[in-house]
């Protein structure tokens, strides 16, 4: 049994990345909601504290390594255009699924969602970190904040199942409260918790936004302006995606 270079390099972005970043997602959306929700049993010591914020963060590095594995190393393999003549398309997916009626969509829908949507989940993953960590058991003071922490990590689970799907069945085929405020006090079985500003937050999860906003409208736009994809291939070898998550991330 002989590894290709890009077996291994698909099962270390597929199962290895993706896999890991998946699993923490239990964990972590547990440890989320049992540190924001109101009438909690207890304070999060500090020790306790460090440790979900080291645990988010690797779940940060995993969910980055995961989309930039898959956009410049896995992606690339897949646009390959096979040389002139060459009647056996099996190591050019792309244009395996296209020389197809029955497995075209795969690409036309599957594959066009599945190349964009994955870069979500680390954008919204990075935000949720950051505000976790910067808050910690404070942001129950803030009840937009919280709710809005808790809605981007589960869109972000939610947009990496949709991606890890999409490409399994790609590989597989036949061929709102009151506004937020920044002096509220919380009071916790009779302890005050400290009052933090929710600047820095509300500017994370804004960001986060317009982040995920950003690479949504370039992805309609571009397809409806050959001259702009055009602009926005900055790397030959994956396409306009590369600029299109490029911008994205720069947006926040």
């Amino acid at each position: 049994m002989e590894i290709t270079t890009h077996d291994l390099m698909t099962v270390l972005h597929g199962m290895g990345f993706g896999a890991l970043f998946m699993l923490a997602f239990s964990g972590a959306l547990v440890e989320l909601y049992r540190i924001s929700a109101p009438g909690a049993p207890s304070a999060m010591s500090a020790g306790g504290q460090t440790l979900l914020g080291l645990y988010l963060v690797a779940m940060v590095i995993l969910a980055w390594l995961t989309v930039f594995s898959g956009t410049y190393v896995i992606y690339p393999w897949y646009r390959a255009v096979p040389p002139e003549g060459v009647t056996d398309l099996a190591d050019y997916p792309r244009r395996l699924l296209l020389s197809s009626g029955k497995t075209s969509e795969w690409h036309n829908v599957g594959m066009e969602w599945k190349e964009h949507v994955g870069w979500l989940a680390p954008i919204a993953m990075t935000m949720v970190a950051y505000v976790t960590t910067k808050y910690g058991r404070a942001i129950i003071q803030h009840r937009n904040m919280r709710i809005s922490v808790l809605s981007f990590a589960v869109a972000a689970f939610v947009a990496t199942g949709i991606r890890s799907d999409t490409g399994w069945r790609c590989d597989h085929s036949d061929a709102g409260g009151s506004a937020m405020t920044t002096s509220q006090n919380a009071v916790e079985f009779g302890k005050t918790v400290e009052t933090i500003p929710n600047g820095p937050g509300a500017a994370a999860i804004l960001a986060a936004g317009i982040g995920c906003a950003a690479i949504g409208v370039l992805a309609f736009v571009s397809e409806l302006s050959p001259g702009l994809r055009g602009l926005l291939n900055f790397y030959n070898p994956v396409g306009p995606l590369s600029g299109k998550t490029t911008v994205g991330k720069g947006k926040r």
